[in-house]
């Protein structure tokens, strides 16, 4: 790439990759610009000047732990960050104001270091950073990003997790969580609830609640509550349940945390794997069947 000098009439300076691969010695050169003119030199070597790209002063993210978060949680971004000083307090709303870590990201949050005290690293040791989760945050599956003084991380391609929809590969999923529902007994012609949490979502079209199988018809939400009225009792004991037998529950959400799932059968299959299943159930004709 062509590099700029700082200066007077110059700009900046990078190392001239034409003239050699990354993982050699490399020329620099500079052009020039007239400040009368505002025209630009031909590229000039700079000699006695070189430059060579590292592994071992690039920034490298090897794993965000744990890979699943609710609101608030505490998360450590592990790799080799090429960094000492972690510097002051980083929240929402600032950057750290010393230090060498620019952005800590899960999705599109910053990952709060406010009031997290830790040691500065060793710069070229394998250690972790110390970040909390946002609460303010869609739930679902997102990626993250570390960006330092020195740049944006690479990331080991193993933080990448294989989704079984269309959803396409991510690095970290965002559950909501559920801390209380009031009140917690109410008329069988219908109630009003509020349930309280974090990583809902304030565009109300974005939240369902149901309660033993009954929509409860959204009326508000925002971040951690959301308020719905509650249908009339059904019937059935309860709608998630094939029977009255909890051995034969086939889907739902586990604990409240809004972790969806469903059961198949894959005896039909070939390749009784996880990468079988995947790519069963894209084949367009998947012979997995639903239970």
């Amino acid at each position: 790439m062509d590099g700029f000098v700082t200066g007077e009439q110059i700009s900046f300076l990078t190392p001239d990759s034409g003239s050699d691969s990354d993982s050699g010695t490399l020329t620099i050169s500079a052009k020039f610009q007239d400040a009368t003119t505002n025209q630009w030199s031909d590229k000039i070597a700079l000699n006695g000047f070189t430059f060579k790209y590292e592994d071992s002063k690039t920034p490298f993210l090897q794993r965000v732990y744990p890979s699943r978060s609710f609101g608030k949680d505490l998360v450590s971004f592990y790799g080799y960050h090429r960094v000492v000083s972690l510097g002051g307090q980083m929240s929402d709303n600032a950057k750290a104001t010393e230090g060498e870590i620019e952005d800590l990201r899960i999705g599109e949050d910053r990952c709060d270091r406010t009031l997290i005290n830790q040691q500065d690293l060793t710069e070229s040791s394998w250690d972790f950073i110390h970040c909390t989760t946002s609460a303010t945050h869609p739930a679902g599956k997102v990626d993250v990003t570390e960006r330092t003084l020195k740049g944006t991380a690479l990331k080991d391609s193993g933080m990448y997790q294989i989704s079984t929809t269309n959803d396409g590969n991510f690095e970290h999923v965002i559950h909501p969580s559920v801390s209380s529902v009031y009140p917690t007994t109410g008329s069988k012609l219908g109630q009003d609830l509020v349930i309280s949490g974090s990583n809902f979502s304030p565009d109300k079209s974005l939240v369902s609640v149901s309660v033993d199988g009954v929509d409860c018809d959204v009326t508000k939400s925002t971040w951690s509550t959301i308020e719905c009225r509650l249908q009339e009792k059904q019937a059935a004991d309860t709608s998630l349940l094939a029977s009255n037998t909890t051995t034969t529950q086939v889907n739902g959400y586990i604990g409240g945390a809004g972790w969806d799932y469903e059961r198949y059968d894959i005896s039909a299959l070939s390749t009784r794997t996880i990468q079988g299943f995947y790519d069963d159930l894209h084949s367009g004709a998947p012979q997995s069947v639903l239970n």
